[in-house]
């Protein structure tokens, strides 16, 4: 399938009319489809995202192509996971429930923020879908879209990401605030450890955050930085169970909307391991930071650090994963994390062939 497809746009390509030189460039690319094949298999193709800029239906169907990759690796995990035994499992440091417990997460989750993120570069691909918008600049408003009600007006229409996204985005809420049901129960039955009593708020919060309507964006911005706060206190509370909500603007380029994100965490006896290790070393960094205050502009805090195993990524990780992150959540911008790289959702002939969305 890949090695038809690259064929289709390597001829593509070479009736393709401009970007000439970049056009050569992802011929050469997409002409070894067996390497092509090895970067959808461990998630780093980024290196064709220029191919969006000419073909922009082949880029979204390399992320689609990424996607059903993903979520087979989940159900095939999900399948594994429960032939295996406690003893098996919890030589990692989890307990089983709580391993598939993680995975149906994933399961639950994972294709509705995929099809948000296709939507979303879609929509960015559309005529002035990645240009600057008249509210961008504001503190918050990558949360929402704004568009110009038409090419005559100066007029602009605001949506919060669940009127952007409304196939998708109330289904997430939705599983949000399901999860935190079921898990609040579960904590009831003494059948997850105390580490997860903070995790039913969190996904509570998450649902809020995630579902709000609200169009101011500095309120927003603020929305936002409290669930990010949360997401840190919870990982210190010692969580097995990250999820990282998003919170970086890359997919829609200079109109700086963040990307629909999640990624799937889960920390073990190895990454407590690393944890410890690092906590040792912060003291002596502290001290060292200490010395040179005087050059600094602003004081300097050496922050936790905080390991996570992330086998499910939804989003931009699906063909650029990440690798590291860090951040100061105790700052005006928490957890900001590198930058990769308006309009509204349309039904288009593409994204209804994608993964077809129940309730």
């Amino acid at each position: 399938m890949v090695t038809q497809k690259c064929g289709e746009w390597v001829r593509e390509l070479g009736t393709h009319g401009k970007g000439a030189e970049l056009s050569q460039e992802l011929i050469e690319l997409l002409s070894k489809p067996e390497e092509i094949e090895e970067k959808l298999r461990i998630k780093q193709f980024g290196i064709l995202e220029p191919l969006r800029g000419v073909i922009p239906e082949a880029w979204r169907h390399l992320v689609v192509l990424s996607s059903e990759r993903q979520l087979a690796a989940i159900a095939l995990a999900y399948h594994w996971t429960k032939g295996l035994s406690h003893e098996q499992i919890e030589q990692l440091g989890i307990s089983k429930p709580e391993l598939m417990l993680f995975i149906e997460m994933a399961v639950t989750l994972g294709k509705y923020i995929d099809h948000a993120y296709v939507r979303q570069i879609e929509i960015a691909d559309q005529p002035g879908g990645s240009g600057e918008t008249k509210r961008g600049k504001e503190r918050g408003a990558s949360y929402l879209y704004d568009l110009y009600t038409s090419p005559e007006s100066d007029d602009i229409e605001i949506r919060p990401y669940i009127e952007a996204f409304p196939d998708e985005w109330p289904r997430i809420v939705k599983r949000f605030e399901g999860l935190a049901t079921k898990i609040e129960r579960l904590l009831e039955k003494v059948e997850l450890p105390e580490s997860y009593n903070g995790f039913p708020h969190f996904l509570k919060q998450m649902a809020e955050t995630y579902g709000s309507r609200e169009t101011t964006s500095e309120k927003l911005f603020y929305q936002w930085q409290a669930l990010l706060r949360s997401f840190v206190t919870l990982a210190e509370t010692g969580c097995p169970i990250m999820l990282t909500p998003q919170n970086c603007a890359s997919v829609a380029g200079e109109a700086n909307k963040v990307d629909v994100e999640l990624r799937f965490g889960i920390r073990t006896n190895r990454t407590r391991d690393l944890e410890s290790a690092c906590t040792l070393l912060r003291k002596p960094a502290q001290e060292i930071i200490d010395q040179h205050k005087e050059s600094l502009k602003t004081p300097y805090l050496i922050p936790p650090v905080i390991f996570n195993f992330q086998p499910f990524a939804h989003g931009p990780n699906l063909f650029w994963y990440t690798m590291g992150e860090g951040g100061l959540l105790r700052y005006s911008n928490p957890h900001q994390c590198c930058k990769r790289g308006g309009g509204f959702s349309t039904p288009s002939p593409f994204t209804k062939n994608f993964s077809r969305l129940e309730d």
